[in-house]
């Protein structure tokens, strides 16, 4: 099993422990990889989140015909959404992640427990999409430096995780200098198809500042799931280190790791 990189890994590092982001059956990465359409690509370290709303809607009507209006406060959050799914969730008094009532007995559900303190900014709930921004205290509006984006959509015709990678990439790199894309990454957890990522934004253009997102994508029966750590830093150099440090990265490993898609009364899919 891949073991954490140094407090100042360099680009290549994050990703190496990226793979094991909570999938049952995803292999340990190789140094140089391939994938299933026979293309080589190196492995990423430095990731990106955040990118606008404006960008989002977009991408949400490309997959699944969802139409919605970006507001002024998710611009102002600067966080990105990249499509979600359509079961409702509502944060559970222990913080974690959970059906609403209206879902009925043996619906689909994320479960999961954001960080102490970390609280709902904002939330969209629009034509079968749920999202939540959420921050730890202190802060907020344009100044947060630390986000979990929670995102679900139902629809009809959901996207693949290739789809999810691919315009999450083409988004990044319309609003970043020397934006940086690792390969998706798949797996399997508590028996859902599931992917892993890291994008990095060493300039965004928009807010002037380095970001970075783990992201764990998971294709439900009733919806598809993506969760986003992000990270807004510095601006750092292509191809440099993006700065954040070696326990920061393994909790959010073990957040991301620790969201699971379940269905109550599931023998393949249980809530445990």
């Amino acid at each position: 099993m891949a073991t954490a990189p140094g407090p100042r890994a360099g680009p290549g590092a994050l990703v190496a422990t990226w793979w094991a982001l909570g999938a049952d059956s995803l292999p340990a990465p190789p140094r140089d990889r391939q994938d299933a359409s026979g293309r080589r690509g190196s492995w990423f370290g430095a990731g990106s989140c955040a990118t606008l709303a404006a960008r989002t809607r977009t991408e949400i009507q490309g997959m699944a015909d969802q139409r919605w209006r970006a507001t002024a406060i998710t611009r102002a959050l600067g966080a990105r959404v990249v499509g979600l799914l359509a079961v409702l969730v509502v944060l559970l008094p222990g913080g974690g992640v959970g059906p609403s009532p209206a879902a009925g007995a043996g619906a689909e559900t994320l479960r999961f427990t954001p960080p102490t303190g970390w609280r709902e900014v904002h939330r969209v709930e629009r034509d079968g999409l749920s999202v939540r921004h959420l921050v730890p205290p202190a802060q907020g509006g344009e100044t947060w430096r630390d986000m979990i984006t929670v995102q679900v959509l139902r629809t009809a015709r959901p996207p693949t995780l290739e789809d999810l990678h691919a315009r999450a990439l083409a988004g990044y790199r319309a609003d970043c200098d020397g934006a940086r894309g690792g390969a998706l990454q798949r797996g399997e957890s508590n028996g859902y198809p599931t992917g892993f990522w890291v994008l990095g934004c060493p300039t965004n253009t928009r807010t002037g500042r380095g970001e970075t997102a783990f992201f764990k994508a998971t294709l439900g029966e009733q919806a598809v799931y993506v969760l986003q750590r992000v990270w807004r830093t510095d601006p750092f150099s292509p191809g440099a280190d993006a700065g954040i440090d070696a326990a920061a990265r393994r909790e959010a490993i073990a957040l991301l790791k620790a969201a699971r898609v379940c269905r109550p009364g599931s023998t393949a899919h249980p809530c445990r």
